[in-house]
This record gives structure tokens, sequence and C-alpha cells, in this order.
């Protein structure tokens, strides 16, 4: 799969760069979404679930950030480019922990833009299946685990689980971040713990490490 089989949805404000920009754009991808406002941006990313995001930093009604971070609430994995004017530390240090893929100063040229979102593709097609162990596979997309040839069905909140303690690799997974992700806010540190558990049982009681009082972490055997 290359970028002429992806979606990807641009935020950009400023109508001449946007129009410079969808030109590029619409000879890589499948489908280009454009979007003039922060909360345009997020209406379009609930109608279509893009596979990549190009976010500018300041935009009106809400800013590239804040919608990302909003994105991010539910969705850790859909790699996400950020273009900014300025090369800030602030505003980088906020980016990256919204886990950007790549972070992009304007003005910027085609080779620099394409190179940045064939970063995304590669980190797509890494996505879509993750070694969790010597026997085991996440494929995300499938909401399963593969054990060995042996396929194991995962809930909504165990796919979510999953997703975030991937996502953080060997960092650990507090767990105000994993009631924030798996419950929307709405959750307890009591009802992870069950969770874990219950997931435990599928992946082995070893694959899932307790930092207590902290949070959980993966423990590959790779």
């Amino acid at each position: 799969m290359g970028l002429e089989e992806l979606d990807v949805l641009y935020a950009e404000d400023e109508e001449d760069v946007a129009c410079h920009v969808i030109d590029v754009l619409e000879l890589c991808f499948k489908n280009v979404y454009h979007a003039k406002d922060g909360l345009e941006l997020l209406e379009l990313y609930e109608k279509h679930k893009p596979d990549i995001l190009l976010l500018d930093v300041n935009m009106p009604c809400l800013s590239g950030l804040e919608a990302l971070k909003r994105i991010r609430a539910s969705d850790l994995t859909t790699p996400a480019v950020m273009l900014t004017a300025k090369n800030e530390q602030e505003t980088l240090l906020l980016a990256v922990e919204q886990f950007i893929t790549k972070y992009i100063i304007k003005p910027f040229d085609k080779d620099t833009l394409m190179q940045a979102l064939k970063i995304c593709d590669t980190q797509i097609q890494k996505s879509k299946s993750v070694k969790i162990s010597s026997n085991l596979t996440f494929y995300p997309q499938k909401s399963c685990i593969v054990n060995q040839d042996e396929s194991i069905n995962l809930s909504k909140k165990e796919l979510l689980m999953l997703e975030i303690l991937v996502k953080n690799g060997s960092n650990i997974s507090s767990y105000q971040e994993i009631i924030n992700y798996v419950y929307d806010g709405d959750g307890s540190d009591n009802a992870v713990k069950i969770l874990i558990k219950d997931l435990r049982k599928k992946l082995g009681s070893q694959t899932i490490k307790n930092i207590s009082g902290i949070g959980y972490r993966l423990e590959k055997d790779l």
C-alpha cells in the first residue's frame, strides 16, 4: 500500500498556501479533505476517519494542536504532521505530547512535505501488526491477537487498552492516561485493574507488568 490508497485530512486557513498544497496532495492520495479551521477539522475527521492528518498549528476557532488533542483522546495511532510558521520550543513540546509523526516549519517545499508523508505511510504499514511476544501478534485493525495460529478476539475496551500499551512501548501507561483513553475519562483504578486481569487471560500473565501505584507497561520477550 502507498499514499495513493490512503486518505489525508489537511487543515489550513490561508487560502493561497492551501491551494498549492492541495494540488500536491491530490496527485498522491486517494482522497483529500480540506478544513479551514479547527472545528471543521474535527467534523471532517469524524466523518471520514482519514489515514493521515496534516495540520496547521494556528487556525481560527480552534488551533490545530487543540484539535489534535481532542482527536488523541480516542485515537493515538493516526499519523499527524504539524505545520507552523514559527520554530517555537513550547509549541514543539506540546505537539510531541500529542504523538505527532513530523513537525514542519513554514514555508516548506514539496520534497520536505513528501518526505514527511512517506514517513507517515511507513508508520501506517508498521502499525498493521505489532509483535507483542515471540508467540503473540497484535492486529489493531482486526481487533484481535494471534497466538501462533489461533486468533483471539478482543472486546472494545481490551482493544483500547492494548492500543495505549503498545503506543507507549516500554514507557509506563499511567492509570489516569488509561482511564482517559479507554473510559473517556469516566472510569476508576479498579476498573482498569479488572480490565488488565481480563486481558492477561488472553495475553498471558507475564505480558503486562504492573508498576505499583502508577500504571502498566508491556513486557516483550522478543
